[in-house]
């Protein structure tokens, strides 16, 4: 019975001719209440969960005061008597003393006639059941149902003679309105809340004898001298024994719950095997990893070697719940192994890695090792070459030479293994012909331990095509100055054995000369630029501020005139570059001198017809300056090495003349200014040099 806590009027009549459906509204309220509240069984027994157990306990009583069933201005009923004398059965003396004192509190504060008896039913009802609960003396989910509705009996029969100490006028009419809507349905509500605890207080305690004995469990397995771990299907730890910790060096509360990738599996294996990718499968399909043997890594990134045992994990409906892994460290089993593979792959690993090619075959017969650096400069892979044999018929397609080749080289090996225990080798010249055709120089080197050969080849094709420029060089360079130097002496003999000529006559000798000397000035100047870019020094610049587009228009302009029936456009659209249009940081020298070695060259390797375009544009901080011809072009090996020193794409005697300086040198003044150079060639269609200076610098 509960009264509003407000004063109700005093013409404000209630009359219900539905008991039962107020009544049981109210015992749903109940047992949802209930359900909610069954939640708390699961805490500890401290004092501090006692308190706040019956403080919330109170909350819920005072919850189902307030939704209360009135029969008559200031007369209520709840189920409040239920909820109080099944908590003191279950809950004990200190929860159900806190949510008496709150349910009590509240119907003093709610005031009206029946304050005495609705604070009655608080008490006793809550100490009914406290009192039920000892002097059974045992469990009371144990209890039957029909024990829990007799016991709801007596606590409502109790409850209505309470309601005798209400006034004469309301407690007659009031025990026959209600006595039989109490009767048969807060004996049932009591069963079916009594029912709900016990249920939920098994589950407690079958949960707690499920801890007690997985704790035997542990203590079984924490001495073990085994890994065991536990993980759940999402491969997370759940349990770690102490051998596992002292292995992997982490507690337990440092690992559980934590993937076991990352922590104590890495993601691969030593040997490259995806190990995430295999737990995984493990998860899903543990009957097919029984067993496995992987890499397990520690806190303090060791690697350990661990052979595991796998047990599925399931429950009665073969849900998989996880997997039971028991592990053995093999890591000092596998240790001598492990450091020889480790010595097998650290030679493995110097042959792949040495600048050298090399190839190792067994008795002078199969091949069975090539190098990273053999496959790369040959083309050749174990598959083409499985021998020495075909190795020979394919690197000397020459029949003859072949079989020089193949004379020198046995020859030199019966040498060198004439003397025992010598395995010295002499050096032997050859040419091969690469996989994709091309031939190269190479020096080949013989060494023999036991049954293998080891064959290294030094390639010297480079060595020998900067030799045989050079050569050519020298000689090209002994023509350049000697032309020059033959006009210089010639006018100077003349103007010193003949006295004769007049003013004029001597001016034109001399100009003569001062044009050789210029020539040869050019000459020296550009191998003191060579000789300073192959120091590794940059080629000295006098910067200044320069008018990047009027220098390449006075350049184009210039060779407009000297060739006046050659097609030569200039185009360059837009402002200029720098603080001011077309000014820029450079030496204008150095620039002109690209620009004249690129403009020469469009000249000399295009028909007299052809046009040539020179444009200029500036994109994203850059200059950028084109020279594009259609003559002749260059193959894309030629393009490789425009601007290679001593470098001409025709040295025959009928090409034209140089010493294959200008683009190298061009190259260096460009980098020294912090731009770039290249060349787009195609043979037949044309060449197009291009480089960029920036405008900042």
């Amino acid at each position: 019975m509960l009264f509003f806590p407000f004063a109700p009027r005093e013409d404000f009549i209630v009359t219900v001719t539905m008991p039962f459906i107020g009544l049981l509204n109210n015992t749903a309220l109940l047992l949802a209440l209930g359900v909610l509240y069954g939640t708390l069984q699961h805490r500890s027994e401290t004092w501090g969960w006692k308190l706040s157990r019956g403080f919330f306990l109170g909350v819920i009583a005072v919850g189902v005061m307030l939704n209360p069933w009135a029969l008559a201005p200031g007369v209520f009923f709840d189920t409040r008597t239920i909820l109080l004398s099944v908590s003191g059965m279950f809950l004990g003396l200190v929860p159900t003393t806190v949510a008496i004192v709150m349910a009590g509190l509240y119907r003093i504060y709610a005031g009206g006639a029946g304050t005495f008896v609705g604070t009655a039913w608080v008490v006793v009802s809550g100490l009914m059941g406290v009192a039920w609960a000892w002097r059974r003396r045992q469990p009371s989910c144990q209890l039957s149902a029909g024990e829990f509705y007799l016991f709801g009996l007596i606590v409502q029969v109790v409850m209505l003679l309470l309601m005798l100490a209400l006034p004469d006028s309301l407690a007659i009419p009031v025990l026959q309105e209600v006595a039989l809507p109490i009767l048969l349905i807060f004996p049932v509500a009591t069963v079916l809340l009594a029912k709900l605890l016990a249920v939920q207080e098994l589950q407690l305690r079958n949960q707690r004898a499920l801890d007690q004995s997985e704790r035997k469990y542990r203590e079984l397995v924490q001495n073990s001298r085994v890994v065991l771990i536990r993980l759940d299907a999402s491969g997370n730890l759940t349990f770690i024994n102490d051998y596992a910790q002292k292995l992997f060096g982490y507690r337990k509360e440092e690992i559980l719950g934590k993937s076991v990738i990352g922590t104590i599996v890495p993601i691969t294996d030593s040997d490259g095997r995806n190990l995430e990718a295999m737990v995984k499968g493990i998860l899903v399909s543990p009957e097919l990893f029984l067993e496995n043997e992987n890499d397990n890594i520690c806190r303090d990134g060791r690697r350990v070697r661990v052979l595991w045992k796998n047990t599925p994990l399931r429950d009665a409906s073969g849900k998989n719940l996880g997997v039971q892994c028991i592990g053995h460290d093999l890591t000092e089993l596998r240790r001598a192994e492990a450091i020889l593979q480790a010595k097998e792959q650290q030679l493995q690993h110097l042959f792949d890695v040495s600048p050298v090619a090399l190839a190792i075959s067994e008795k002078n017969q199969n091949i069975v090792y090539l190098s990273r650096k053999f496959i790369d400069l040959f083309g050749y892979t174990l598959e083409d070459i499985p021998n020495i044999e075909v190795w020979r018929s394919l690197v000397y397609p020459d029949v003859a030479y072949r079989e020089t080749v193949r004379q020198r080289w046995n020859a030199a090996v019966a040498r060198a293994r004439a003397v025992e225990g010598q395995a010295e080798f002499e050096p032997q010249e050859v040419q091969v012909t690469c996989k994709d055709g091309a031939v190269r120089d190479v020096v080949v080197l013989f060494s023999s331990i036991g049954e293998k050969d080891i064959v290294m080849f030094n390639d010297v094709t480079r060595e020998r095509e900067l030799a045989r420029m050079k050569s050519e060089f020298i000689a090209t360079a002994a023509h350049e100055l000697r032309t020059p130097l033959a006009s210089v002496r010639g006018f100077t003999e003349l103007l010193l054995n003949i006295k004769s000529f007049d003013e004029s006559q001597r001016d034109e000798y001399l100009s003569i000369v001062y044009e050789k000397t210029e020539v040869l000035e050019k000459i020296i100047d550009d191998l003191l630029d060579l000789g300073r870019v192959e120091s590794g020094r940059m080629i000295h610049l006098e910067k200044g501020s320069c008018d990047i587009r009027a220098l390449v228009e006075f350049s184009t302009r210039s060779y407009q005139k000297e060739f006046r029936d050659r097609p030569i456009e200039f185009n360059w659209p837009g402002p200029g570059p720098g603080s001011e249009p077309g000014v820029l940081l450079a030496d204008s020298g150095k620039i002109g001198q690209v620009l004249e070695n690129l403009l020469s060259n469009a000249v000399k390797f295009s028909p007299p017809t052809s046009p040539i375009r020179v444009s200029g544009s500036t994109v994203d901080g850059e200059v950028r300056i084109l020279v594009r011809d259609e003559g002749m072009g260059m193959a894309p090996d030629q393009a490789a090495r425009a601007f290679d020193k001593f470098y001409r794409a025709d040295s025959s005697d009928t090409g034209v003349s140089g010493m294959g300086l200008g683009m190298a040198i061009a190259k260096g003044i460009i980098e020294a200014h912090g731009g770039r150079i290249q060349v787009e060639s195609e043979l037949g269609r044309g060449t197009t040099f291009s480089f960029t200076l920036p405008t900042e610098q």
